[in-house]
């Protein structure tokens, strides 16, 4: 795994804030980077972490509803 892709966040959402959720659900610290969208109307993520945070961050109910979470590969 390479990381995860999280989208359809609020667009003032920043990679700090991503940082901390993840750090709040799994206790390990990870590299977030802001990926540049098409769209103003939302923010999108890579969030660099192993297979095992990964299946952590997921979970569906730790997200803001409407959020797109998968995994992603460059």
């Amino acid at each position: 795994i390479k990381g995860l892709f999280v989208s359809r966040l609020q667009p003032r959402t920043n990679s700090k804030s991503i940082e901390d959720l993840v750090y709040i659900e799994t206790g390990r610290k990870t590299h977030v980077k802001r990926l540049i969208s098409n769209y103003s109307s939302y923010a999108s993520f890579v969030i660099q972490c192993n297979q095992h945070i990964a299946s952590e961050l997921l979970k569906e109910d730790i997200w803001p509803k409407g959020s797109l979470i998968k995994f992603y590969e460059e």
